[in-house]
């Protein structure tokens, strides 16, 4: 027994050594998700722009005739907007600022990420694709409500204040928009520059053809009541601008329509790429 005794007092005391070597419960836990880590790794970062992405682009709903009286099954299954009997009480608007507010704090952590984590061509083709995501998700709520808030940096959850951000003018989000997409334009790769593995990120055309038809919008009745003719001459340019860049980056229309629903489709200049089982819906 005494021997024994010994034996376990001594492995005891080997087992105590070694954890006393160590920090106890002070390390850092490589499997676990630290916010301030996700800087320091090109990998991650890529995976928050890849998180923008998939908050900020469209869907695709399910039964594609659903706008019209063919996607329906029995008269009662009409919805107001097939009825013709749309009003302002039947009608809502996601006034979401997640997708803006994602953007915000990428493009201000972008700012401080040294070239050693993440090389300055990606920082700024990164940003031009954070840029061109905002303007897409203040577009979404300009054309239905006029001017918001802009919120163009991360805010301060502790200043109860500066959250509290006046309505900005129409005219001055869409200058805000058309700013956005003109910088990520000159950030932004063309679609001939990416690798394959790349495919369906936002390309200079991409934003340029956005550009143009968010000018047609401003140009047209509703939001130009007065007809200025100069808002028309904008959209043109734009416009004119975007279908060349696509062009010189390898869109266009196919000579065959049915080639539309197959892979390498040079009509498709914005892409939500749906797969099973990770992407189906």
């Amino acid at each position: 027994m005494k021997d024994l005794f010994i034996k376990l007092s001594i492995l005891t005391l080997v087992i105590v050594t070694g954890y006393s070597c160590k920090k106890g419960l002070d390390y850092q836990n490589d499997k676990a998700i630290n916010p301030a880590s996700v800087w320091t790794n090109a990998s991650a970062i890529q995976g928050f722009l890849s998180d923008i992405y998939g908050s900020s682009m469209p869907g695709w709903p399910l039964g594609s005739g659903q706008n019209s009286d063919e996607g329906i099954n029995a008269p009662k299954t009409l919805s107001n907007y097939q009825k013709g009997v749309l009003s302002v009480s039947t009608t809502t608007v996601n006034l979401s600022y997640g997708a803006i507010e994602k953007c915000n704090f990428f493009m201000d952590q972008l700012t401080q990420v040294p070239e050693s984590v993440l090389a300055s061509s990606l920082n700024k083709q990164y940003t031009g694709e954070a840029k061109f995501w905002r303007a897409w998700s203040y577009w979404g709520m300009v054309r239905y409500l006029g001017g918001v808030p802009l919120i163009l940096h991360t805010q301060d959850y502790t200043d109860t204040a500066s959250l509290k951000v006046p309505r900005s003018k129409t005219s001055d989000c869409i200058a805000q928009i058309i700013k956005d997409l003109d910088s990520a334009a000159l950030l932004l790769l063309a679609a001939t520059q990416y690798a394959a593995s790349d495919y369906g990120r936002i390309t200079r055309a991409a934003a340029m053809g956005l550009k143009g038809r968010i000018l047609m919008w401003w140009a047209s009745p509703l939001f130009n009541p007065t007809n200025d003719a100069a808002r028309w001459q904008a959209a043109y340019d734009a416009c004119n601008a975007a279908v060349q860049e696509a062009g010189a980056e390898g869109y266009g229309l196919l000579d065959n329509y049915r080639n539309i629903w197959y892979s390498g489709n040079k009509e498709l200049i914005m892409v939500n790429q749906y797969y099973y089982p990770d992407h189906y819906m």
